[in-house]
């Protein structure tokens, strides 16, 4: 009766000694999986790019967007206004100005223009002649 508790006391301890064995390999197979999971995340968020000096592709970590030219814009008046304020933006303000006697309307108009010329006319109250207003916008 003893032998018999003995023998199948051994046996539930080596089963038992196999189990953990086997959760300890699935731990581990968990963990390695775990890692190898991350390194393709972090593979998949690297980027190669192509290097034209030494013709050679390389990785980096971090998309880069390409910088964009800052454009500038210039404005000038052609006959019949007076350029008040631009900032190299595409918005400027301007008066209006008779080409006969010369008086500066009281005013300020604002426009957005990327590039082109402007035409409009402008009535003047002293002389009561109506003169031709160019405005010439260019990119730098």
């Amino acid at each position: 009766m003893s032998n018999i508790f003995v023998i199948l006391l051994m046996f539930f301890l080596l089963n038992s000694c196999e189990n953990n064995s086997k959760t300890n390999s699935n731990t581990d197979s968990n963990t390695s999986y775990n890692k190898n999971k991350t390194n393709q995340r972090e593979q998949s968020n690297s980027y190669e790019t192509y290097d034209r000096k030494t013709n050679q592709r390389t990785q980096s970590n971090s998309y880069e967007t390409p910088k964009k030219k800052e454009t500038t814009y210039y404005h000038s008046c052609e006959s019949g206004c007076v350029v008040i304020n631009q900032d190299g933006t595409s918005r400027f303000k301007y008066k209006k100005k008779c080409n006969y006697c010369g008086k500066t309307s009281n005013i300020t108009s604002n426009r957005t223009s990327t590039s082109g010329t402007m035409t409009s006319s402008h009535y003047c109250n002293t002389c009561k002649k109506k003169s031709n207003v160019r405005l010439k916008s260019s990119r730098n």
